[in-house]
Protein backbone atom coordinates (compact mmCIF):
# COMPACT_ATOMS: atom_id res chain seq x y z
CA UNK A 1 0.00 0.00 0.00
CA UNK A 2 0.81 3.12 -0.85
CA UNK A 3 2.52 6.04 1.88
CA UNK A 4 1.48 8.95 0.07
CA UNK A 5 -0.51 11.51 1.21
CA UNK A 6 -4.86 10.51 0.82
CA UNK A 7 -6.65 12.46 -1.15
CA UNK A 8 -10.53 13.62 -0.17
CA UNK A 9 -13.19 14.11 -3.20
CA UNK A 10 -15.79 13.92 -0.78
CA UNK A 11 -19.22 15.48 -1.82
CA UNK A 12 -17.65 15.93 -5.40
CA UNK A 13 -19.46 15.26 -8.73
CA UNK A 14 -16.64 12.94 -10.82
CA UNK A 15 -19.45 11.92 -13.23
CA UNK A 16 -17.48 10.07 -15.70
CA UNK A 17 -14.12 10.44 -14.68
CA UNK A 18 -11.10 8.31 -15.61
CA UNK A 19 -9.08 7.11 -12.63
CA UNK A 20 -7.61 3.90 -14.45
CA UNK A 21 -4.64 2.66 -12.84
CA UNK A 22 -4.23 5.23 -10.21
CA UNK A 23 -2.95 4.81 -6.42
CA UNK A 24 -5.83 5.84 -4.77
CA UNK A 25 -5.61 4.35 -1.32
CA UNK A 26 -6.83 5.40 1.78
CA UNK A 27 -8.58 8.28 -0.47
CA UNK A 28 -11.82 9.47 0.56
CA UNK A 29 -14.82 9.82 -1.85
CA UNK A 30 -17.99 9.95 0.35
CA UNK A 31 -21.09 11.32 -0.57
CA UNK A 32 -19.89 11.92 -4.21
CA UNK A 33 -21.35 11.40 -7.36
CA UNK A 34 -19.18 8.97 -9.78
CA UNK A 35 -21.78 7.66 -12.28
CA UNK A 36 -20.16 5.91 -14.70
CA UNK A 37 -16.17 6.46 -13.46
CA UNK A 38 -13.92 4.33 -14.59
CA UNK A 39 -11.45 2.93 -11.47
CA UNK A 40 -10.57 0.00 -13.59
CA UNK A 41 -6.82 -1.55 -11.92
CA UNK A 42 -6.77 1.41 -9.74
CA UNK A 43 -5.49 0.80 -6.06
CA UNK A 44 -7.98 1.83 -3.75
CA UNK A 45 -6.88 0.41 -0.30
CA UNK A 46 -9.24 1.20 2.69
CA UNK A 47 -11.10 4.46 0.62
CA UNK A 48 -14.21 5.27 1.92
CA UNK A 49 -17.06 5.45 -0.18
CA UNK A 50 -19.46 5.55 2.23
CA UNK A 51 -22.99 7.26 0.65
CA UNK A 52 -21.36 7.61 -3.17
CA UNK A 53 -23.34 6.74 -6.49
CA UNK A 54 -20.92 4.48 -8.34
CA UNK A 55 -24.00 3.62 -10.40
CA UNK A 56 -22.80 1.45 -13.96
CA UNK A 57 -19.24 2.23 -12.64
CA UNK A 58 -16.10 0.55 -14.31
CA UNK A 59 -14.04 -1.36 -11.29
CA UNK A 60 -12.45 -3.86 -13.21
CA UNK A 61 -9.47 -5.48 -11.27
CA UNK A 62 -9.84 -2.37 -8.77
CA UNK A 63 -7.57 -3.54 -5.38
CA UNK A 64 -10.37 -2.29 -2.79
CA UNK A 65 -8.52 -4.36 0.30
CA UNK A 66 -10.42 -3.28 3.38
CA UNK A 67 -12.26 -0.28 1.35
CA UNK A 68 -15.82 0.75 2.72
CA UNK A 69 -19.18 1.33 0.37
CA UNK A 70 -21.38 1.79 3.81
CA UNK A 71 -24.93 2.94 2.03
CA UNK A 72 -23.18 3.28 -1.14
CA UNK A 73 -24.96 2.45 -4.78
CA UNK A 74 -23.51 0.44 -6.73
CA UNK A 75 -25.98 -0.83 -9.74
CA UNK A 76 -24.53 -2.18 -12.41
CA UNK A 77 -21.37 -1.53 -11.85
CA UNK A 78 -18.14 -3.64 -13.06
CA UNK A 79 -16.46 -4.80 -9.86
CA UNK A 80 -15.29 -7.88 -12.09
CA UNK A 81 -11.68 -9.57 -10.75
CA UNK A 82 -11.44 -6.81 -7.81
CA UNK A 83 -9.67 -7.77 -5.01
CA UNK A 84 -12.58 -6.85 -1.97
CA UNK A 85 -11.19 -8.98 0.91
CA UNK A 86 -12.77 -7.30 4.13
CA UNK A 87 -14.61 -4.93 2.46
CA UNK A 88 -17.97 -3.43 4.39
CA UNK A 89 -21.10 -3.58 2.16
CA UNK A 90 -23.15 -2.85 4.61
CA UNK A 91 -26.51 -1.52 3.19
CA UNK A 92 -25.01 -1.13 -0.14
CA UNK A 93 -27.12 -1.05 -3.22
CA UNK A 94 -25.40 -3.90 -5.71
CA UNK A 95 -28.39 -4.44 -7.80
CA UNK A 96 -27.23 -6.04 -11.40
CA UNK A 97 -23.47 -5.17 -9.87
CA UNK A 98 -21.04 -8.04 -11.67
CA UNK A 99 -19.06 -9.18 -9.02
CA UNK A 100 -17.85 -12.26 -11.43
CA UNK A 101 -14.33 -13.80 -9.95
CA UNK A 102 -14.42 -10.81 -7.57
CA UNK A 103 -12.69 -11.82 -3.77
CA UNK A 104 -15.02 -11.10 -0.96
CA UNK A 105 -13.21 -13.05 1.27
CA UNK A 106 -11.62 -12.97 4.34
CA UNK A 107 -9.16 -10.15 4.52
CA UNK A 108 -5.50 -11.07 5.75
CA UNK A 109 -5.71 -9.94 9.21
CA UNK A 110 -8.85 -11.91 9.61
CA UNK A 111 -11.19 -9.09 8.68
CA UNK A 112 -14.65 -10.18 6.89
CA UNK A 113 -16.51 -8.72 3.79
CA UNK A 114 -19.63 -7.22 5.19
CA UNK A 115 -22.56 -7.56 3.80
CA UNK A 116 -25.10 -7.23 5.79
CA UNK A 117 -28.35 -5.04 4.72
CA UNK A 118 -26.98 -4.91 0.80
CA UNK A 119 -29.24 -5.44 -2.04
CA UNK A 120 -27.75 -7.91 -4.66
CA UNK A 121 -30.32 -8.88 -6.34
CA UNK A 122 -29.88 -9.04 -10.14
CA UNK A 123 -26.08 -9.28 -9.10
CA UNK A 124 -23.55 -11.42 -11.20
CA UNK A 125 -21.79 -13.30 -8.68
CA UNK A 126 -20.15 -16.32 -11.01
CA UNK A 127 -16.85 -17.50 -9.33
CA UNK A 128 -17.19 -14.60 -6.72
CA UNK A 129 -15.20 -15.84 -3.77
CA UNK A 130 -17.81 -15.06 -0.77
CA UNK A 131 -15.80 -17.67 1.63
CA UNK A 132 -16.81 -16.00 5.36
CA UNK A 133 -17.75 -12.88 3.92
CA UNK A 134 -21.00 -11.93 6.55
CA UNK A 135 -24.72 -11.30 5.82
CA UNK A 136 -27.51 -11.25 7.76
CA UNK A 137 -31.59 -11.60 7.42
CA UNK A 138 -31.26 -8.51 5.42
CA UNK A 139 -29.19 -9.18 2.61
CA UNK A 140 -31.15 -9.58 -0.63
CA UNK A 141 -29.23 -12.20 -3.07
CA UNK A 142 -29.92 -13.21 -6.25
CA UNK A 143 -33.12 -15.92 -6.97
CA UNK A 144 -31.73 -19.41 -6.55
CA UNK A 145 -28.61 -18.21 -4.52
CA UNK A 146 -27.50 -20.28 -1.56
CA UNK A 147 -24.92 -17.89 1.04
CA UNK A 148 -24.58 -21.21 3.37
CA UNK A 149 -23.61 -23.16 0.27
CA UNK A 150 -20.83 -20.40 -0.30
CA UNK A 151 -19.43 -20.83 3.05
CA UNK A 152 -20.83 -17.58 3.85
CA UNK A 153 -21.24 -16.47 7.33
CA UNK A 154 -25.06 -15.41 8.55
CA UNK A 155 -24.59 -12.71 11.60
CA UNK A 156 -27.45 -11.69 13.83
CA UNK A 157 -28.75 -7.93 13.02
CA UNK A 158 -28.12 -5.80 16.32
Amino acid sequence: MSLKKKKDYSGSDLTGQLFAKQDLAMSSFEDTLMEGVDLSDSILEMARFDGAILDNANLFSADLYMASFFLASLRNANLTEADMLGVDLKEADLRGANLTGANLGVSNIGSRSQLQGANLRGAILTNAKLDGAEYDKYTAFPDNFDPSAQKMIFVESK
